[in-house]
């Protein structure tokens, strides 16, 4: 889970927006104007010296502190800083400072209140001293992990950037410091202590370091050392959790850390640890919860040792066991479903009648043991049931927030299980209830009246504890079926629920996903802002003037930035809105933003979403329709590039931090797309040549086959354990799309090997549900490749009714899709209406492109039907 989406829920809306709790400022030392610089954004407020010019980078301090004592710290710290001259930042409230250090915030940067810029080395060893004394009388503060602590004191330390400077990293643009010989280098801000290979620490730091170490040397740690280490299974703010091992048995270590990792509740790993270990002992006669083996405390942390589960949480027993294919057998599926339901309701049952609950009741605190036994773990915040509901920690999609209780939250949860376990979709009950009548008509369809009357059952018994919540959003149901011949109408209702939601005086125009706030350019581009909605609207129909308006305005704007580091992207940047601008009639500012893109210094990436190889298709793309040589020269500059570092084996990464390298998006059978349609423009073969051996690559290394199932589908690892991608942006929908293309063209993979092949990878369209609706990562993107299939003639028809599952009516008349995540509802082309209508409004129309930000009908009709055969 991307846990950003969870700052970005406010109340009173159905989009995603930066939240907007008020919190009272910290009350702001004063100083002389004359002396100071004093400016300020979301996230710190500056107090800048002007006698002393701020350095790029050097040895800087970080002051930590409580909560309680955060206003009093401010006003001790940034008196002996004004007193001396010396520049300053600090978080600007404590609704900020909290959310720093909350348990999954920023665990490079929990802890940091106030930040220390010393001129140089000198004053930086005479502050560390200062502030150490003045601060001397607070409690202690959060450990800042990427720090070293000033002997025991609330002052921290390292060596880094003072101001934003970026060097490139794999291809990422990355902050970074500058070395002893002038290049820029990543500036590491892992959770650990560091000292760049070119500094070396001052010689009081030294000394310092040696005394602590002799004294944390005589300090018991025994209770802790018995156990051997093996792996790390998860971190955050409040603290690691550990697989470890004594006297040959396997247990799990969780550590908790003082004033980190805070709930909404103020307590911290510590506190919550400590209130798990209490209720594990009150319930250790209890087979359901996990056994703990030993708790101990040492320095400021505790440890709780509880057993090493043979198993997989419910989470994962879901993802890897649920029959998501229409190959795939339901019925043993479906009895142990039903048994973990049945199981879970007994256990609440004595849970409660014990005085306790759960109160972060989700599928990732439940186990399901290797011998289908089920144990309860995580119990942190388990609360006795007769405490009036404010919880400390929540889980999105298993929260009822009007709950009178702990121990009515705890059945809700159990609800909203019990519909996971048989439709395992995003959340969208959260904005309309009635959203489930239509889900239920699925999971009838899919798995029996059986289930469905057992879950309508096990409602009717929940329902005596809680009160369900009715929509109050404007949301509902859509009240017609989801059929093949309701496409033109639900292509309409779309695009009105687009229009209606445009607003040409905000950056991005249109609402949508959470990168329109946390991405550079994310407001604007193809993927996730305006460009893309406007995009879709003139494909589809008339581009309304405000629209219009708004792309112009906003084009001007870009061609007036000076940012050399401008994403460039298809998708993410510059290429991408160029694309646009060409299409809607604006030619003279489309070729000013593409020369602008063209002349930007390239950052090693070399994907089709923000990389080298769709700036190249773009490229090819406007010079088909130009005649501009300069273009395909560029694109020929790219494809060279491209195969020099092909050759060289380089690892692909993604600019996204929750994104895959992998598929038409982020891996290497997108990126041979454009050197297939390069050789095609080029006349140069060997273009074509390498294409073959990327999509090769592809297949070889990222793509698993199951023979059983007839399913092939990419396997990622980047979360540490094997998850296999169908999508259409980073799995096998996308790949087998790519594999059309090729055979279109240049008959590549015709064997019978290959076309068995394509056949698995084609069958991940055979699905009864994904957990998003969007086009790169959900549902939408299976249609897209139903589309290809019925029109190259691999099956009938294509199948819309799974769409019934995620888009709601709003305001009567007009059809919305959710977003990511589905809390809220998105506008945008990859995870919103915009995609939906060009996926839509592509059916039936020999093309499966409308999603492409490519000339429609260029580049041999990409993606497409074959006009000259």
């Amino acid at each position: 889970m991307d846990i950003r989406y969870t700052d970005f829920l406010n109340k009173g809306t159905i989009f995603y927006s930066p939240t907007q709790h008020e919190s009272k400022p910290y009350d702001a030392p004063e100083v002389e104007l004359d002396d100071w610089i004093i400016s300020s954004d979301k996230d710190w407020k500056y107090y800048i010296n002007r006698t002393n010019s701020l350095a790029k980078q050097g040895w800087k301090i970080h002051i930590t502190s409580t909560l309680g004592e955060s206003q009093n710290c401010l006003n001790v710290v940034s008196s002996w800083l004004i007193a001396n001259q010396i520049s300053f930042k600090y978080v600007p409230n404590v609704l900020n400072l909290l959310s720093k250090n909350s348990k999954y915030g920023d665990r490079a940067s929990a802890g940091k209140f106030i930040t220390v810029y010393p001129k140089n080395t000198q004053e930086f060893c005479s502050a560390l001293k200062g502030l150490a004394d003045c601060t001397s009388g607070f409690a202690a503060g959060p450990y800042i992990l990427n720090d070293k602590q000033w002997f025991d004191s609330n002052v921290f330390f390292r060596y880094g950037a003072f101001q934003e400077m970026y060097a490139f990293e794999d291809g990422r643009k990355v902050l970074g410091i500058e070395n002893s010989k002038g290049v820029m280098v990543p500036d590491i801000r892992a959770p650990y202590y560091v000292v760049p290979d070119f500094v070396e620490e001052p010689g009081i730091v030294v000394q310092m370091t040696a005394i602590q170490d002799k004294k944390y040397s005589q300090v018991d740690t025994s209770k802790f050392d018995k156990y051997d280490v093996e792996s790390a299974l998860h971190f955050s703010n409040a603290g690691g959790v550990y697989k470890v091992n004594y006297d040959t048995k396997n247990f799990v270590m969780k550590e908790g850390r003082k004033e980190a990792g805070l709930d909404r509740l103020n307590r911290d790993g510590f506190q919550r640890l400590k209130n798990e270990a209490e209720v594990l002992h009150n319930l250790q006669k209890k087979d359901y919860v996990v056994n703990m083996y030993d708790y101990f405390e040492i320095w400021e942390n505790n440890y709780l040792v509880e057993d090493y589960l043979q198993g997989r949480n419910l989470s994962y027993f879901v993802a890897e066991d649920f029959p998501f294919s229409n190959f795939q057998d339901k019925l043993k599926y479906t009895g142990q479903a039903l048994k973990i339901i049945l199981r879970l309701k007994d256990i609440l049952v004595d849970l409660h009648k014990d005085g306790f609950t759960f109160g972060d009741l989700q599928p990732n605190n439940v186990m399901i043991l290797d011998n289908h036994d089920i144990k309860l773990i995580d119990l942190e915040t388990s609360t006795p049931t007769n405490k009036v509901y404010y919880p400390g920690l929540q889980t999105p999609g298993f929260v009822l927030q009007s709950a009178r209780s702990f121990e009515e939250a705890d059945w809700f949860a159990l609800w909203r299980i019990a519909r996971f376990l048989f439709l395992p979709i995003e959340p969208i009950s959260d904005l309309t209830a009635s959203i489930e009548k239509n889900q239920d008509i699925s999971i009838e369809e899919n798995f029996g009246s059986a289930i469905s009357n057992q879950l309508k059952s096990l409602q009717t018994f929940i329902e005596s504890f809680v009160q369900f919540p009715e929509s109050a959003s404007g949301l509902s149901a859509p009240s017609y079926q989801f059929k093949n011949n309701i496409k033109d109408t639900l292509t309409f209702q779309l695009r009105q629920g687009l229009i209606e939601n445009i607003d040409s005086t905000s950056d991005s125009l249109i609402p949508g996903d959470i990168r329109q706030y946390t991405d550079v350019f994310g407001s604007l581009s193809v993927a996730y802002g305006g460009f893309g909605a406007v995009m879709a609207l003139n494909r589809t129909g008339d581009l309304p003037q405000e629209a219009r308006t708004w792309d112009v305005g906003t084009a001007n704007r870009i061609i007036n930035m000076s940012d050399p580091d401008l994403p460039k992207g298809m998708f993410n940047g510059l290429s991408g809105i160029a694309e646009v601008l060409f299409e809607i009639g604006e030619k003279k500012l489309s070729k000013m933003i593409f020369q602008k893109c063209l002349s930007e210094k390239d950052n090693g990436d070399l994907s089709l979403f923000s990389g080298v190889s769709g700036v190249g298709l773009i490229s090819l793309s406007l010079y088909e329709q130009s005649g501009d040589e300069s273009l395909l020269q560029a694109a020929v500059l790219a494809g060279k590039e491209i195969t020099n570092k092909y050759n060289q084996n380089i690892k692909l990464v993604s600019s996204d931090p929750f994104g895959i390298p992998n598929g038409i998006l982020g891996g290497w059978s997108g990126i041979a797309l454009f050197m297939l349609e390069l050789s095609l423009l080029s006349g140069n073969e060997e273009f074509k040549k390498t294409a073959i051996q990327m999509i090769r690559r592809e297949l070889e290394n990222n793509v698993s086959v199951d023979e059983e199932l007839h399913l092939a589908q990419v396997s990622d690892y980047s979360l540490g354990k094997e998850r296999l991608v169908p999508y259409l942006g980073e799995g096998s929908a996308g790949i087998a799309l790519t594999l059309f293309e090729f055979n279109k063209i240049a008959q590549s993979f015709n064997s019978a090997a290959d076309q068995k092949l394509i056949e698995n990878l084609c069958n991940v369209d055979e699905t009864y549900c994904s957990y998003s609706s969007g086009i790169t990562r959900g549902i939408a993107g299976f249609i897209i490749l139903e589309n290809a299939k019925k029109e190259l003639g691999l099956i009938d028809d294509y199948n819309l009714s799974t769409l019934r599952n995620y888009l709601m009516t709003y305001k009567d008349h007009t059809i919305i899709s959710p977003g990511n995540y589905g809390y809220r509802c998105s506008m945008d082309l990859f995870t919103g209406n915009s995609g939906l209508i060009l996926t839509l409004s592509d059916l039936d129309t020999g093309s499966w492109n409308g999603w492409l930000p490519i000339i429609p009908g260029s580049l041999s009709n990409l993606f497409g039907e074959n006009k000259e055969s």
